[in-house]
């Protein structure tokens, strides 16, 4: 039998030396990814627990790509269906994030101008003191008011944005624009008006064809009540004992802008990396929207266009949102140093330092798998 010539001997061993790499590299790397995602799924467990929350979502990637997603506890505790990734909760203030990317496509389009009177835009809203513009809605400092009493959990509902921006566009400013931080849904609920004055398209409609739908979030959509929606979850607040209890109807058609969306914790990551790869808005963009807002007094607040902003001892940068609404709470945090980003939701009302535990824990959990570490 003839043995192979040089060359092809050489193609042979670089064969088998390729086959011998790949068989002993693959478990390893499966192994490391089910160890992450036990510990991750054990730890999702444990705060959960340690927390009482009746049940939680949470979700992980690394350089946009989902490296864990899972549930622990109920979606609704009364039929005991568990929370899962594919868990649908309200995300309450996280919509202001997606409606601000919104608003930042038509500032790149050339449709409007951060700085112009919303008047010109939106010409049914009432003349004020002073001018308040696209930015001043955008970073808190329009001066238009929060919520009274009752608004918040209002059973209220609201046709069309124009409707809903009626409960507070009369009312006065509560001080000249650009002078003050005061955190406003309602401003955010004009960001609506000026889209669908601008694209002659519903907020809705255009969300889905120019966010969600590129972003792939095929979960997410503004919370109308009378629609059927998979994998919902039931919302609890906790009863004076520390019981839990089913949260008080609440419509949010009055703030769909603001806090009326609902989604699951794997489309915030899709969204998450639709923002940060270019496929919503220009990386120029982003860094305008994560650049925070200084006063006319100097002072910088620590809040840009849509986004907190923050910075991690060991993970760097960190900009997102937080989110709480009627039988609901969530996070959703991107740490654009180390390419890592995180969302938690519960269906748990006033759960916020719990949420935000979570989240952090799982971000920390992911640097020390990943051994990345942000450049100061």
């Amino acid at each position: 039998m003839r043995r192979p010539s040089t060359p092809r001997r050489c193609i042979l061993l670089f064969i088998v030396i390729t086959l011998i790499t790949l068989v002993s590299v693959a478990p390893a790397s499966s192994g490391a990814a089910q160890r992450l995602a036990e510990r991750a799924r054990a730890l999702t467990e444990r705060v959960r627990t340690e927390e009482r929350l009746p049940g939680v979502s949470a979700a992980l990637s690394v350089d946009g790509k989902i490296i864990w997603s899972g549930g622990s506890g109920y979606a609704d505790l009364e039929n005991l269906v568990p929370a899962t990734e594919k868990t649908v909760y309200r995300i309450a203030s996280i919509s202001k994030s997606i409606s601000a990317v919104a608003i930042m496509q038509l500032v790149e389009r050339g449709k409007i101008n951060l700085d112009d009177d919303i008047r010109t835009i939106v010409p049914y809203f009432p003349r004020k003191r002073w001018p308040v513009s696209l930015r001043h809605l955008m970073t808190h400092t329009s001066g238009i008011r929060h919520y009274k009493p009752g608004e918040f959990g209002t059973k209220e509902h609201y046709d069309t944005v124009k409707e809903a921006l009626a409960v507070f566009m009369n009312d006065p400013l509560l001080f000249e624009p650009g002078t003050r931080f005061s955190y406003s849904t309602f401003g955010y609920n004009i960001l609506a008006a000026v889209i669908e004055e601008v694209t002659g398209l519903s907020f809705e409609a255009y969300l889905r064809k120019n966010v969600w739908g590129p972003a792939g979030m095929t979960a997410t959509r503004l919370e109308k009540q009378g629609e059927l929606v998979p994998h919902r979850a039931r919302g609890y607040v906790r009863g004076k004992n520390g019981d839990f209890r089913n949260a008080p109807f609440t419509d949010v058609s009055l703030k769909w802008a603001g806090g009326g969306m609902i989604s699951t914790v794997e489309d915030l990551l899709r969204f998450a990396r639709a923002v940060l790869d270019g496929t919503l808005i220009r990386a120029s963009t982003l860094q305008q929207m994560l650049t925070p807002y200084e006063l006319k007094n100097g002072k910088r607040t620590n809040y840009g266009l849509g986004f907190a902003l923050g910075r991690d001892e060991k993970k760097g940068r960190v900009f997102g949102h937080a989110g709480g609404s009627t039988g609901f709470s969530s996070r959703l945090f991107i740490y654009p140093d180390v390419g890592i980003a995180v969302a938690v939701m519960t269906n748990l009302q006033g759960a916020g330092r719990s949420v935000t535990r979570l989240a952090q824990d799982l971000a920390d959990l992911a640097i020390e798998t990943s051994g990345r570490k942000a450049s100061k």
